[in-house]
């Protein structure tokens, strides 16, 4: 087995990348050799400092090549350094042109003006208040992904996954998922309940945490739909979800109501049995029950008029 290796020096080159997973074939400048490196590396940019772990590998058509398990992106420090990443294409609009008018007026300031005090980048010429904000959101942006990647690796999570969970939660996510790892349930994700259960319980949360026994009533809900059922009696909902979460059935009755009036879940009784829905599907369920009516009332309709013109002739 080959050793795990950490290497750290500048992307020299991307030879391949591939937005949508992250997938990455590039050159590494370690200050001593060019070493070609492959795996996932998501927003991997062009003269940006990287440290790098995986092993060496011989691959039989490319030769001796690193294969990167985990990217740690290094902020570059000096204004050398910032001018390498920037005029790379670092941050989207910039060019090597205005990248050195920006060095050469904040230095080794340039990155921290981009990210907290943009407007003081419309005093270089070329750099209007529009492309100022879209400046630091790009760059705010490429920070808030890289740390939400970095900080989910540790619990097994891809790259790829990383990135959807940001899509899906926004700027705010890696703050979302450190107060609540269970907004990764959201149906949009591709986690399910027992993977980030298992996240949760490794970042300290208890078992009886509010959002996990919402979650886990909720993915107990979708997980049915798979065998056609929209809604499911309460009294079945709440032993089925007792037993998954391993809480008292006080605990989950009282978790229903909760979920009820905040309008996460919707109640119904049908021959006096209390049946609860996730409010999309009911939506979907009523509108249905509605078309159907309408349309057993058209046809009433009509047949009676049919009737009364047999009668008149």
């Amino acid at each position: 087995m080959s050793e795990t290796t950490v290497l750290r020096g500048t992307v020299e080159k991307i030879t391949f990348y591939n937005p949508a997973n992250g997938f990455a074939v590039i050159e590494l400048n370690t200050g001593e050799e060019l070493i070609p490196a492959v795996g996932t590396m998501f927003d991997i940019r062009g003269g940006e400092e990287v440290r790098l772990t995986g092993t060496f590998d011989v691959h039989a058509s490319f030769g001796r090549q690193f294969k990167v398990v985990a990217v740690e992106h290094c902020p570059p420090t000096t204004a050398a350094a910032m001018l390498r990443y920037l005029s790379a294409g670092g941050v989207k609009g910039i060019g090597p042109a205005l990248a050195q008018r920006m060095i050469d007026r904040f230095g080794a300031q340039t990155l921290e003006v981009l990210e907290k005090e943009p407007l003081r980048l419309t005093a270089i010429r070329g750099i209007s208040r529009e492309k100022a904000y879209a400046f630091q959101a790009t760059y705010l942006q490429q920070i808030g992904v890289r740390e939400l990647i970095a900080y989910l690796s540790q619990y097994g999570v891809t790259s790829d996954e990383a990135l959807k969970a940001y899509r899906a939660l926004g700027p705010g996510c890696l703050a979302s998922v450190k107060t609540d790892p269970y907004v990764l349930c959201r149906e949009e994700l591709t986690f399910t309940f027992e993977r980030v259960d298992d996240i949760a319980a490794q970042m300290g949360f208890a078992p009886d945490f509010d959002s996990r026994i919402a979650s886990g009533i909720e993915y107990v809900l979708r997980h049915n739909l798979t065998n056609g059922h929209t809604c499911i009696p309460k009294d079945k909902l709440t032993e089925v979800a007792a037993r998954l979460l391993g809480r008292s059935l006080e605990a989950i009755d009282a978790a229903l109501v909760s979920l009820v009036t905040a309008g996460r879940l919707v109640g119904y009784v049908a021959q006096e049995r209390p049946y609860l829905f996730l409010p999309e599907y009911y939506e979907a369920e009523a509108d249905a029950a509605y078309s159907i009516q309408q349309e057993n009332q058209r046809k009433t309709i009509e047949i009676t008029r049919a009737n009364a013109d047999i009668a008149r002739r």
